[in-house]
């Protein structure tokens, strides 16, 4: 690995210089603290010498108390380093198992503007996954399911959903900013037109 990309060779094909490009094991389960001390520095020996920035390993199991803590303090002076405490994007979801998710609370199908049924809504990403597909809840008890063969354009709907933390209002960049690991639950609501709001609980 080199800055931060991973190339692949055989054990035998490894010269001196790839050998000082392999990570170093994290520091053993029981380690002492002066042992974590010295994994730490081999690991920043590493980053240095590689131009790599992986986030930095766990606490051992049966780790101390102050050993959490650095741990935790390692961690989240990486994510500052790195830019890497924004949430993380949604997973890319199963359209067919979302279609048949939204047929059960009743939603109605569309396709190019066309109304459809749920079953031929899954064969035409059985027939081509590269459809875009959109959801939209009208009242909360009315749901919509559009379905394009061109991209669905966010880039205004984005600009009228806003952000709730707690109840309270935030911008988009505060809400960027909020660690994945302090969120309790997201709510999301959208009306028809594709405005809505995002609601964010916190963990207590």
């Amino acid at each position: 690995m080199k800055n931060n990309k991973v190339f692949y060779k055989l054990r035998s094909e490894l010269t001196n210089e790839d050998e000082l490009l392999i990570p170093p094991p994290p520091p053993a389960p029981n380690a002492s603290k002066e042992q974590i001390l010295k994994a730490e520095k081999v690991h920043s020996d590493w980053k240095k010498r590689s131009g790599n920035d992986l986030p930095p390993p766990p606490p051992v199991p049966n780790a101390s108390k102050e050993q959490i803590i650095e741990a935790e303090k390692a961690l989240n002076d990486w994510k500052k380093r790195s830019s890497n405490n924004r949430l993380p994007p949604p997973p890319p979801i199963n359209a067919i198992e979302h279609i048949k998710d939204m047929n059960k609370k009743g939603a109605k199908f569309y396709f190019e503007g066309k109304e459809i049924d749920a079953d031929t809504a899954s064969d035409l990403f059985k027939k081509n996954k590269k459809l875009s597909i959109e959801s939209k809840n009208k009242d909360d008890s009315t749901y919509e399911v559009w379905i394009s063969k061109k991209g669905i354009d966010t880039t205004k709907k984005e600009e009228n959903i806003k952000y709730y933390l707690d109840h309270k209002l935030i911008s988009k960049k505060e809400m960027e900013l909020i660690p994945a690991n302090k969120i309790e639950s997201v709510d999301v609501k959208k009306d028809k037109n594709g405005a809505g709001s995002v609601y964010i609980i916190s963990k207590k």
